[in-house]
């Protein structure tokens, strides 16, 4: 039986998601959740009946996704279950397709997957999906869950490249040096050298914002003792789909080799094989901090080392060159830095 769902008012402002008005769940029927099976399919057990349930109003999970958020909220569970449109309510076969709430403290798991950004809204019509979309640009505006690497929210920089603008590494940098920039170099004159737009200063770290082999990135510069002694890309693209950051990597990956040959060495370290047997999942076990990977280039006096790591859902893709020169230089600056104030 329907519940008077679409005639639910529910608040909402800019800056934060709808809230959903408590609903009566007395007399209602509970169903004992029995697997967890994707991302927003469950199945439910009531009464010696075992059903499918596919949660309403979110879209089919994409490849890397895991279904490890929904199984915390209802692993050991007991669920309520609702039509979201009045044809589920007629419908008699197993595709279920349902609200569901969580016994016994009510959770609306459909809009909670959507709030924390663990899942993306379809296009279907049902009794909140006005409601979900709202969620879903919530969600995104505070980058949360999938959203920490979705690729829709990935901005530009804010002014145009040169006319000779830096389209790949195989144009852009030197062997010696960083971007052109001979390593021991003041600050002024990086400053003076550099014509990307410049979005931060650190003290003893620049950060510039360029485009580097096709993907947006911010480019730092390192001093130690007012000396440049590292450079660094820190790329900023964002995708929904994991596995997009090892095509990434495997992109710079072969334009470096082009430009400085093998790599010394390149590795990659599994810290758990939750996800190791199935490569369309790497993405994922990049994002929980169970897969990273390495390629080092040594050359005459710098070092480069391009690293792909995450942890709690967020993904780092760095291309760090360094000074071999000063290394020396710059650790005894870090153990000046770290023992100030002992």
């Amino acid at each position: 039986m329907l519940i008077g769902l679409a005639a639910i008012v529910v608040a909402y402002s800019a800056d934060a998601p709808p809230t959903f008005h408590q609903i009566d769940f007395s007399g209602q029927m509970t169903y004992v959740v029995s697997a967890v099976s994707d991302p927003r399919t469950i199945t439910v057990e009531s009464d010696g009946t075992v059903q499918k349930v596919r949660l309403a109003g979110l879209r089919a999970p994409g490849p890397g996704q895991s279904p490890s958020y929904l199984t915390s909220l209802l692993s050991g569970e007991s669920v309520y279950m609702f039509p979201a449109t009045e044809e589920d309510e007629r419908r008699t076969d197993s595709a279920l397709c349902r609200y569901v709430y969580r016994v016994p403290d009510g959770l609306f798991i459909n809009a909670e997957l959507i709030r924390q950004g663990h899942g993306l809204v379809d296009d279907t019509r049902h009794f909140y999906d006005d409601q979900f979309h709202k969620l879903e640009a919530f969600a995104r505006s505070r980058r949360t869950g999938q959203w920490r690497i979705a690729a829709n929210i990935a901005k530009p920089p804010t002014t145009s490249a040169p006319a000779d603008a830096r389209s790949g590494i195989s144009s852009e940098v030197k062997a010696e040096g960083f971007r052109g920039i001979p390593w021991g170099a003041t600050k002024e004159a990086v400053e003076s050298q550099e014509k990307a737009p410049r979005i931060r200063d650190l003290g003893d770290i620049l950060v510039y914002s360029d485009r580097v082999a096709g993907l947006p990135a911010q480019v730092g510069y390192v001093f130690a003792d007012g000396k440049l002694v590292i450079g660094k890309y820190r790329f900023t693209v964002e995708h929904v789909n994991g596995n997009a950051f090892l095509d990434d990597f495997d992109k710079i990956h072969i334009l470096l080799e082009k430009k400085y040959g093998k790599a010394k060495t390149c590795e990659s370290f599994w810290r758990r094989d939750l996800y190791r047997s199935d490569a369309t999942r790497w993405g994922m076990a990049i994002a929980v901090g169970d897969l990273s990977r390495y390629a080092v280039w040594e050359l005459a006096d710098t070092t480069l080392c391009l690293a792909l790591s995450g942890d709690n859902f967020e993904i780092s893709l760095v291309l760090e060159y360094s000074s071999r020169a000063h290394e020396a230089l710059y650790r005894d600056s870090l153990t000046r830095t770290n023992s100030d104030g002992l």
